[in-house]
């Protein structure tokens, strides 16, 4: 069984808000780090008044199950703030889709150890987003 680690990104300062990004891991060592850089890599498109701030804090469920298991702590990171003063509709967004190739996985030590091919597959709305970096600029396709 792999448990999973539930990491979640709160976002705050702007009309609409708050809200609230939630990310799965089964790697609860690389994820902070991983969720705010990829916010820190959209920064300068998202609104000044922006502010994201990945928490170092969360549960740990039974992937199978949903249940809580347990509970788990990581460094603090800094807050992303946005950098783009274009004014902007705050219902509005920009949609990132997750459509990574096939990777293996393999968990566990020991005896315990088991594997799967897996992909990541799912969509994420993000807003708000300046109206001049909308879904026809296509800018996220560039940063990855």
């Amino acid at each position: 069984m792999v448990n999973i680690s539930r990491v979640r990104a709160v976002w705050s300062g702007f009309v609409g808000g708050p809200g609230i990004s939630t990310f799965y891991f089964t790697d609860t060592i690389t994820a902070v780090p991983s969720v705010h850089a990829f916010f820190a890599g959209i920064r300068t498109w998202l609104p000044q008044d922006v502010h994201i701030q990945v928490e170092n804090a969360g549960d740990i469920l039974n992937n199978e199950t949903g249940a809580l298991i347990d509970s788990w702590v990581e460094d603090a990171v800094e807050v992303v703030v946005g950098d783009n003063d274009a004014a902007y509709s705050a219902p509005a967004g920009a949609v990132v889709d997750w459509l990574t190739s096939r990777w293996d996985l393999t968990v566990g030590s020991g005896g315990g150890r088991s594997s799967c091919r897996c992909r990541v597959r799912g969509t994420r709305m993000t807003a708000p987003w300046p109206p001049t970096r909308g879904p026809r600029s296509k800018l996220l396709r560039t940063l990855w």
